[in-house]
């Protein structure tokens, strides 16, 4: 992608192409495992607190 291409341009100059390519990619997966786990960590939170707001109006 756009993001991994321009990492890998603006890397140093005395990394070799397949260094480059690997930590821009490498990046790439970690951002976006950060992304799933941030998702993941809100939908729990809205479904707790849904939860919480449904028992609420039972009592």
């Amino acid at each position: 992608g756009i993001r991994e291409g321009a990492m890998a341009v603006l890397l140093p100059s005395s990394m070799t192409a397949t260094q480059k390519s690997v930590i821009s990619i490498g990046s790439r997966l970690w951002i976006t495992i950060a992304e799933l786990a941030f998702y993941v960590f809100i939908v729990i939170l809205y479904r707790a607190k849904r939860k919480d707001f449904v028992n609420a109006e039972e009592k």
